[in-house]
This record gives structure tokens, sequence and C-alpha cells, in this order.
């Protein structure tokens, strides 16, 4: 997979022209941003790494994990994403532009590994924050559950999941609706990075849940290759829309104070090493910044490229956590 399938450059421009108009929007109303300590481990004791855009990115003393604090509360965050253009732009241009890979190259194989963790049908799976609902259409193709369920606040989004096969939707937050769902299974994907208060979030998640429940969750990873590399000149990197970069350590410890055990955390990110081949050619960095690295990604063959990606995935150095983790029976 290469980062120009899920990402169209010429869509992606647009998209963030889009952004910078909606952040300078927000921005105006910064003096109402709200400081917060870090959402992994609950400690205050931080060191600003960088400002960008407008926002202040620290990173956690005790636990590594990078986060925005002073941010847009929990109320300004639901107005934003609600009227964003970008967002409505990528909703209608970007995602259906890059469906068929996104479907093939990164939900197919979560659901693959969901069903291999399971072994068997089970009752209930749960997708929040489903967007179009590709992965639970998905799991309703696979037969992973007899019912699967996906959350989604979004009206839009939540109709055009209803509409798929095998697929029901709560238009609701997970914090309105948990206490009805009694899932087997609960997924997040690309969510928790985006939320003012991932804690509260995941322990709705963990109480949807059956004891012995299975949870799975991805999020990009702050020491991943291209990020750590690239920091603030990361095109992952920016607030509001990301706002909490967790670690393979941090990651476990949110989870295991929400009330998670059997913690695992892995890496199948497949796009650092383009990303970085990318940003180099595009000059937002020089290969001589990087005397190594640099050399390597733009003198090597695509199949050194390949053959370093996965050596990143297989050994927890990718930009991209993947948890999986269970409730206590």
């Amino acid at each position: 997979m290469k980062e120009h399938e899920i990402r169209p450059p010429k869509l992606v421009a647009e998209a963030s022209r889009l952004a910078q108009q909606d952040v300078s929007r927000l921005l105006t109303r910064a003096h109402e941003f709200v400081t917060v300590d870090c959402p992994a481990c609950a400690s205050p004791d931080r060191t600003l790494e960088f400002n960008k855009g407008g926002f202040d990115f620290n990173e956690c003393r005790n636990c590594g994990t990078l986060y925005v604090s002073p941010r847009p509360s929990a109320e300004m965050l639901a107005d934003y994403y609600e009227n964003a253009e970008h967002m409505k732009f990528w909703s209608k241009y970007l995602y259906p532009a890059s469906a068929s890979v996104r479907i093939e190259r990164i939900f197919r194989p979560r659901a693959n590994r969901i069903a291999q963790i399971l072994g068997s049908t089970v009752e209930v799976l749960v997708d929040v924050g489903a967007g179009s609902g590709w992965f639970a259409a998905l799991c309703a193709e696979l037969g992973l559950a007899r019912r699967v369920i996906v959350v989604e606040p979004n009206s839009e989004q939540a109709a055009a999941c209803r509409k798929l096969s095998g697929v029901e939707a709560i238009e609701a937050p997970i914090e309105e609706c948990y206490s009805s769902l009694n899932a087997s299974v609960v997924t997040c994907f690309e969510l928790i990075e985006h939320l003012f208060a991932p804690f509260e979030f995941l322990r709705a998640c963990y109480m949807g849940l059956s004891p012995s429940g299975l949870f799975a969750c991805t999020t990009p990873n702050w020491r991943g290759f291209d990020i750590a590399i690239l920091r603030d000149r990361s095109s992952n990197v920016g607030a509001p829309n990301h706002l909490n970069y967790f670690t393979p350590t941090s990651l476990p410890t949110l989870l295991a104070r929400t009330g998670f055990s059997e913690i695992s955390v892995t890496t199948p990110g497949e796009l650092d090493v383009d990303i970085l081949y990318n940003q180099i050619n595009a000059g937002v960095l020089s290969a001589s910044d990087l005397p190594f690295w640099g050399r390597v990604i733009i003198e090597g063959s695509e199949e050194l490229r390949q053959d370093l990606q996965r050596f990143l995935a297989r050994h927890g150095l990718s930009s991209n956590l993947m948890a999986i983790a269970r409730k206590p029976g």
C-alpha cells in the first residue's frame, strides 16, 4: 500500500486548505481552551515540545505521551467536527476515492485479525465511531457476530451504515448508550487521538462489554518511525483533529487505568517508509538531514523500502498502533 492510494494528493491539498480555514475560526476562541493533564497516565508533569498551528504539543515526563494542552473543550470539538468544511470534504470526496484500498488493505486485515482471535462467531460486535461502516460490513460478511452494531453519533454516517447488509446503527455517543450493548467485542479505529477525554471514552467502551469481552483499537504512535523523525513536520501531527499521541507503553497504561487486562500492542503500519520517502522528495526535509536513513530510503530499491517497512512493523516501530485487550471475566 502506498500513501497516495489512500490520500490522493490533489484531494488532500484541497482538504488541507479547507482545514486551515476551519482551524482559523476555532482559534478565535483560543482563550476558551482547557488545560488538561496527560490523557494516558493523568500526570500533570509535562514539557512543551513545540507549537504547531497555534496549538501547544506537550510530552508527558512520566509516560512519554504527546498531547495538546490547552485544547478545545469537548463541546467546542463537537461543534468543530459538525461544521468543519474539511471533514465534509473528506466524507464526500477523499474517503470514496480511496474506499477500495482502505477496505482491502486496512479494514479487511483488521477484521481477519479479530476473527482469528475470536475463533468462532460471537453474539454482538460493536464498532464505535464507524464512519462509513466499512469495517462493520466486513464483520457481518465474515460472520464474526450474530449482531453487528455501529455506534456513530453523526446522523449522515449513521444513516449510511443502516443501509449496509447485516449492520445495525445506534446514533449516539458511546458514553450515552453503553449500558444497552452487552457486547462480546468493541472496536474503535483511528478515534482516540481525536478525543477530548480518551479515558472517559474508553471507560464507556469497557462498560459496554460483557465479562471477558474483547476490545481492539488503533491510533498513531508518537514513537513510530516517520512521526518520530518528522515530529512537527509530520502531516499526521496537527490539532485539533489529533490531540493525543500515545506510545507502545503509554497506550497500555491508559487501557489498564480503564480496567482492561491481557493488553497487547502491535504496530501493523504499512506507510512509514513511503511517507518519509514522499516528504524528502517534496522538500519537507532533506536526505542529508538523515545521513543514514535518508540515503537508505531515497537511494535504496523498492524491495529494500518494503523490507524496511516490514521490519518496522514486526519490531513495534511503525507509526500505527493496534491494541488488543480484554475486560476481566
